[in-house]
Formats: C-alpha cells, sequence, structure tokens
C-alpha cells in the first residue's frame, strides 16, 4: 500500500493544529480546566479526524490504521515540542489528551467500515 504523503502529513498537522487553537482559545480565557474544555477539544479533533478518515477513501480498515499510527505519532511529537515547553509533562497524564489520540488512532479505520 503507497502512502498518500500529502494527506499522511498534512492531516496529522491539521488535527493537531484544530486541538491546539481551541485549548489556545481556553488557556485565553482561563478556563482550560473547565468540563466545556475538557469535552470540547477532544469533540473537535473526532470531528475533524472522522472527515480526514473519510477523506482517505481506502477500501479496508487496515491501510487506515496505519495513518491513523502516523497521525497519533505526530501529534504527540507536536505536543512534545510545542505544548510541554508551556505546560509540562502533566499534559500526556490528562484523560482528554488520551481521548483525542484514542479518537485520531479509532475513528479513520471505523469511518472506513462505514462505506
Amino acid at each position: 500500500m503507497k502512502f498518500d504523503y500529502k494527506k499522511l502529513v498534512g492531516f496529522g498537522i491539521l488535527i493537531w493544529v484544530v486541538a491546539f487553537a481551541i485549548t489556545s482559545a481556553f488557556v485565553a480565557y482561563n478556563a482550560i480546566d473547565t468540563l466545556i474544555a475538557k469535552i470540547t477539544v477532544p469533540v473537535a479533533v473526532g470531528i475533524v479526524t472522522f472527515f480526514a478518515g473519510k477523506n482517505l477513501k481506502l477500501k479496508e480498515p487496515k491501510e487506515a490504521v496505519r495513518y491513523s499510527i502516523v497521525w497519533v505519532i505526530i501529534g504527540i511529537l507536536l505536543d512534545t515540542v510545542f505544548t510541554v515547553p508551556f505546560t509540562g509533562w502533566g499534559i500526556f497524564m490528562q484523560w482528554n489528551v488520551w481521548l483525542s489520540y484514542i479518537l485520531v488512532f479509532a475513528l479513520p479505520p471505523a469511518v472506513t467500515k462505514l462505506k
């Protein structure tokens, strides 16, 4: 299976940027520790990941898993480089962050099955 590298890297970055932008907005208004913030970010990530997965137009869920894994790795790397310096490593102890990673991993193969 060949990768569409633009979608592989582009969607991975897009998913992370959406999460980062929404999180930054909650931080700006000092509302990052609210339940609405902790729910909004994974929901937004899920929506973007759903559409990214649909856009892949793959025939088999196992093909989508390869994209999912790379997208999660991209998210973790970008969080490590851009988020950890401001928040510390504690970001990786938050349930909503892991829920977002799980959605990024699980949705593309699930969307492929919907076709």
